[in-house]
C-alpha cells in the first residue's frame, strides 16, 4: 500500500495520461521486485484500494481516477488490471457511505461496482474483492452474507466471483 500511496500522490485525474502510465509501470515493477514469489497479486491489489479512496493520496475525484488507472492498466498489464479491480471492490465495501444505516449496505456497494466496472473481467474481480471484504469482516455473522445473497443472488450466481472472494477470505483467515 505504501508504494501505491506514495506514487499516486504524484498524480491526479488532471495529470497527463502518459505521466499516470509511467507511474503505473513503476508501481508494477516495484510490486514484482519486492514481493515474495506468489504474493505479487496482494501487492498489486493495493493500487485499487488506494485509488478508490482518494483521501489516501489527495485525489478529489477518485471515481474518475479509478477509470483512468483502469484504462491504462488494461493496456499495460492485464493481470495487474484484474488485481486492481479486486482492490477497488474491497475498497468499495469500506467506503463510509456504505456504513450509513438505512442507506449503506453490501448491496449498495455491489450496485456501485456494477455501475463502475468497465467490463466482465473488472466486474468479476471487483465482486470477488467485495466478497472477500464482506467475508473478512463478517466471518462470525454468516447471516449477513446470506442476506446479501438473498437480495442479489441471481446476479451473484452468474459467475464464480462471489465464491472466489468468499473462499479466498476463508483461506486467508485460516492461514492467519
Amino acid at each position: 500500500m505504501a508504494f501505491a500511496q506514495h506514487l499516486m500522490m504524484t498524480v491526479n485525474h488532471l495529470s497527463p495520461v502518459s505521466e499516470i502510465r509511467e507511474i503505473l509501470k513503476e508501481y508494477i515493477h516495484l510490486c514484482h521486485d519486492n514481493s515474495q514469489p506468489g504474493y505479487e497479486g496482494c501487492a498489486l491489489e493495493s493500487l485499487g484500494l488506494i485509488s478508490r479512496h482518494g483521501q489516501f493520496y489527495g485525489e478529489t475525484s477518485p471515481t474518475q481516477m479509478v477509470q483512468i488507472v483502469s484504462d491504462e492498466l488494461a493496456k499495460i498489464d492485464i493481470d495487474a488490471y484484474g488485481y486492481f479491480w479486486h482492490g477497488v471492490g474491497r475498497a468499495t465495501y469500506f467506503l463510509p457511505i456504505n456504513f450509513l444505516p438505512g442507506y449503506g449496505s453490501i448491496s449498495h456497494a455491489c450496485d456501485m461496482i456494477r455501475s463502475t466496472a468497465p467490463d466482465d473481467l473488472a466486474l468479476c474481480n471487483a465482486i470477488s474483492g467485495l466478497s472477500w471484504g464482506v467475508t473478512m469482516v463478517n466471518i462470525r455473522d454468516p447471516e449477513i452474507m446470506a442476506h446479501w445473497i438473498s437480495l442479489q443472488g441471481e446476479f451473484l450466481s452468474s459467475n464464480d466471483a462471489l465464491a472466489n472472494g468468499f473462499m479466498s477470505g476463508l483461506i486467508m483467515r485460516q492461514d492467519t
